[in-house]
């Protein structure tokens, strides 16, 4: 896996090498590791992981092509999938603009819809946490903050329950950080391309509704102690994304549903 130069060692731990933090990556702070909060409000500078598909392409998956089958049979209500009554709850918080959220969701989204999702055991909920266009000194308001950008897309998508084929084809498009790869006329043209009501969709985004909501999933991801994308909460518990990828979810998974304590 491509490493940050910038960021501190890695923390090793029994379910794999966490990977790097805050921008693009999660786990716990190092020693002299910039914190989500103290990044918010000092707009200091983060460095960011250009690609992971090159290094994975084994593992990777063509979402645009995987999605119907993924999603048949599968109950979609908004940013949630899966049985409303499941005995657990799996939170993903994730930037667009994330190439480890790309790789979760390209690679460990697939078996953990498979071997948990269609059975009614987890159900899976995506909240927007954005932090990449931080990088550029951009705030959350600005229409160039293409991480912003893409997350007010999506819940647009989700109010007319299409935000999980949006979502896929949100990372299957990812590109390099605030290149331009979200502008309007790019999340407008995908709204299109996947049916959705382009006329409510267009409206949607134009108006800025979606803003707040983002702004307040970061502001909440920060309070429940976040640091970085992707990260997880299996119920209560705050989960860090490592190495192990699907295989460490998975054992975490099965322990919510046998009772255990869940480790991070």
């Amino acid at each position: 896996m491509h490493q940050i130069t910038s960021t501190p060692s890695h923390l090793e731990r029994d379910g794999g090498t966490r990977l790097p933090l805050f921008s693009s990556h999660a786990g716990r702070l190092a020693s002299g590791a910039i914190s989500l909060a103290a990044a918010a409000l000092l707009g200091l500078m983060v460095t960011v992981a250009s690609s992971v598909a090159a290094q994975e392409d084994d593992k990777s998956v063509d979402t645009a092509a995987a999605t119907p089958a993924l999603y048949e049979g599968v109950e979609e209500e908004g940013r949630f999938l899966g049985d409303p009554e499941a005995p657990v709850d799996l939170v993903v918080y994730s930037d667009y603009q994330c190439s480890f959220c790309k790789l979760f969701d390209e690679r460990d989204l697939p078996p953990i819809i498979q071997n948990f999702v269609e059975s009614g055991d987890v159900r899976v909920e995506w909240r927007p946490l954005p932090i990449l266009s931080d990088r550029a000194g951009l705030s959350l308001e600005s229409p160039e903050n293409e991480s912003v950008q893409a997350a007010e897309a999506a819940l647009c998508a989700a109010d007319q329950n299409m935000f999980w084929p949006y979502s896929e084809a949100l990372f299957v498009a990812q590109g390099d950080v605030n290149s331009g790869v979200y502008a309007d006329d790019m999340l407008k043209s995908t709204a299109a391309d996947l049916d959705l009501e382009t006329g409510a969709f267009n409206d949607c985004l134009d108006s800025g509704e979606k803003q707040d909501e983002v702004i307040e999933f970061r502001e909440e991801a920060i309070e429940l102690g976040v640091t970085g994308t992707p990260t997880f909460f299996i119920d209560d518990q705050l989960i860090s994304y490592t190495q192990a990828g699907y295989d460490r979810l998975e054992e975490q998974l099965n322990a919510a549903l046998d009772g255990e304590p869940v480790e991070n």
